[in-house]
């Protein structure tokens, strides 16, 4: 039996551990955040700790290491939203993102309140967070 009085469990995913911690303490009030550096561990990060939603970096030291992430992410926990989060405008990461399965797209300038707005208009997104 699932519990609801939990918050909501995001899971980050960038190879930038200082923004990480940033992002992670900026939400921190609202959101329970699990902060990964390194994407190869994504998939099984993800399994252990059931996230509501990711966040997931498309560029790791100039590999864009994050699409593989998430065609592995989408065949291990197909109803997981992911969204794309990046420095690339939308227009560059959305039609290979919305192919392999992304829940959208985010820049990494996007403000946590706006961030946790967009995960709670996306409707998968836990009741009452």
């Amino acid at each position: 039996m699932a519990t609801t009085d939990r918050r909501p469990r995001l899971l980050l995913v960038d190879d930038d551990e200082l923004f990480l911690e940033d992002v992670a303490l900026l939400m921190d009030r609202d959101i329970e955040c699990v902060c990964l550096t390194d994407p190869t561990e994504a998939v099984a990060t993800a399994e252990r700790v059931r996230p509501d939603a990711v966040l997931l970096d498309l560029d790791y030291d100039g590999v864009m290491l994050g699409f593989d992430i998430l065609a592995d992410l989408r065949a291990a926990l197909p109803g997981l939203p992911v969204y794309l989060w990046s420095e690339a405008c939308e227009e560059e990461v959305w039609p290979r993102g919305r192919a392999l399965g992304a829940s959208g797209v985010m820049s990494k300038t996007t403000p946590p309140r706006e961030i946790i707005e967009r995960l709670r208009e996306s409707g998968r997104w836990p009741p009452g967070a």
